[in-house]
């Protein structure tokens, strides 16, 4: 890798005397030239510095030792059924769910491009964010949203590449100038924004970290989180990479679209801290055939969910547990069936150099029907990230047979119980 980096920067560095004697042979520089020639000699130096930090070897992050401590029972505690009624719209399918910090569910729907928030303790429709479009306050697809100390609240949409936000009544406020391909958007503990997001280099996609001023949107840092080895990874499946916040801690905790391990980040300085992860015995990774496929095709991609694994959801729960779900390429054997729907590991960070690692399956395959307590339904597969409110996690799934022409779905909640082994 480093004897890549000399050739190529012997390159650059002829590259540049090659324009340096085009711009000043026969003649003296004229100023509008200098000016020109600072405008390249700074694109080359910044495209070799980008390059330099994307293909070096990957950073040494310390390695938190994991302990497999035991599993983790989900105790079904609640269900809340969302209303649909002619004042209540239609959601299309559930791409994010979070608490707003008064505890109202805000659900992310990708298909209908808005966000609809419905009452926690009895489901009911409060209002409405967005629609279908290209202008303000307009969507293309988004993705997740977060809401900072100061009750703004910030959507993300990679659909048309923008962040948006807004006031805690729903008005539209500003949006940033356009990016491509973000993933996922946290609010820091004194209104920081912190992005996610794959971004272009001259070798591939890598996926990047970004610090944004509140005031401007500008970068305050810009951190690699990955390598060109994972360019494939990065282009098409970003969406797949999660990030989450610890305000006590000011640490941010990170995984890849295909990764076990969780990166541990300083929300300050944007400095890497630690890594730790437990691999579960289902984890595949992707297949090495991948890394630098450019054209992908929709039959690569049906593939690609039979052999590895992605992430689905990863929260911090009561500022000390880190919930990670997945897809499994099991899952996909019979869709008729789908007796696994996904499995994950529960973090413990209590002890600052040992983590406790606990597994978990799927806390149920049938659901209680809230209409009627004795009917037991088969429920369809969970749709979105699983999100929590206090000590509880909470999950999307759509409405119940039956229930399509008066529910949006039904939102389980579930107390987590450590069980050591």
């Amino acid at each position: 890798m480093k004897t890549t980096n000399c050739i190529r920067k012997a390159w650059l560095n002829s590259l540049i005397l090659l324009i340096a004697s085009t711009l000043t042979f026969g003649s003296t520089v004229e100023p509008a030239n200098a000016g020109l020639w600072d405008n390249i000699k700074g694109r080359i130096e910044a495209w070799y510095a980008d390059d330099r930090s994307e293909l070096s070897d990957e950073p040494t992050i310390s390695q938190t030792p994991v302990e497999y401590a035991g599993r983790v029972d989900l105790i079904l505690k609640d269900q809340i059924e969302l209303a649909f009624d002619e004042d209540t719209p239609g959601i299309g399918s559930v791409g994010w769910m979070g608490f707003s910090p008064e505890g109202t569910l805000l659900l992310v729907d990708f298909i209908g491009s808005q966000v609809v928030e419905f009452s926690r303790t009895d489901g009911q429709y409060i209002r409405s964010l967005g629609r279908s479009g290209v202008g303000p306050g307009e969507y293309g697809r988004p993705s997740c949203i977060d809401i900072d100390p100061q009750g703004r609240l910030y959507l993300l949409d990679p659909g048309l590449g923008y962040l948006f936000r807004y006031d805690r009544q729903g008005r539209y406020l500003d949006r940033t100038h356009r990016f491509a391909k973000g993933s996922k958007i946290v609010t820091g503990r004194n209104g920081e924004v912190f992005l996610t997001w794959a971004k272009r280099t001259s070798s591939g996609h890598i996926m990047e970290l970004q610090r944004l001023d509140p005031a401007t949107y500008e970068p305050i840092y810009s951190i690699p989180l990955s390598t060109s080895q994972q360019s494939f990874t990065a282009r098409r499946m970003f969406g797949y990479a999660r990030l989450a916040y610890s305000p006590t801690r000011n640490r941010l905790y990170y995984m890849g679209p295909n990764d076990y391990k969780v990166t541990e980040i300083d929300a300050d300085t944007g400095q890497l801290v630690r890594q730790f992860g437990y691999q579960l015995e289902r984890y595949a990774s992707i297949p090495e055939r991948y890394y630098n496929l450019k054209d992908v095709t929709f039959e690569d991609m049906s593939k690609l969910d039979h052999e590895s694994s992605s992430v689905v959801s990863m929260v911090l729960v009561q500022d000390r547990y880190i919930f990670v779900t997945y897809h499994h390429p099991s899952i996909f054997d019979d869709l008729t069936k789908r007796t696994l729907k996904w499995e994950g590991v529960a973090y413990d960070l209590q002890i600052p150099d040992l983590i406790k690692a606990y597994a978990f399956e799927e806390p149920l395959s049938s659901y209680t029907d809230p209409t009627d307590s004795s009917k037991v339904h088969f429920h369809a597969f969970p749709q979105g990230d699983i999100t929590h409110w206090n000590d509880c996690l909470y999950i999307y799934h759509s409405p119940l047979p039956g229930r399509e022409k008066h529910s949006n779905g039904t939102v389980p909640a579930y107390k987590p119980v450590f069980r050591s082994q």
